[in-house]
């Protein structure tokens, strides 16, 4: 069986992504809505936990030492992103978010195969 499946990988370093730009915008948020502070904060901690959970599940799935490599090409993803984040304003794309990182966590588990 293959360790590394790239579909299942994409879509984690999506979802990486929407979380950094949530994680990055409620560390820096100038908005005047509480709850919309609050909600970021609970969806970036939601999404930390979401992202750890399929990091363990990868690697009991596929091959222990495979998250290792598979949070080490989200890492790369993440700086990737921090370029693309400079062209699109945090703030869309962490509210982009809300519904993003949900939509891609499914896709990321989705693709793992199941059984060894």
């Amino acid at each position: 069986m293959q360790s590394i499946v790239w579909e299942s990988v994409v879509f984690y370093c999506l979802f990486l992504f929407f979380i950094v730009c949530q994680i990055d915008n409620h560390s820096n948020f100038q908005g005047a809505s509480e709850g919309t502070r609050n909600a970021l904060k609970a969806s970036s901690g939601l999404g930390i936990i979401v992202g750890i959970v399929y990091l363990v599940y990868y690697g009991w799935t596929i091959i222990w030492w495979a998250p290792i490599l598979v949070f080490l090409i989200g890492l790369i993803s993440i700086l990737l992103g921090s370029f693309i984040n400079q062209l699109i304003p945090t703030a869309a794309v962490s509210m982009l978010g809300f519904i993003g990182w949900p939509i891609c966590a499914f896709f990321m588990f989705h693709f793992i195969p199941r059984g060894k």
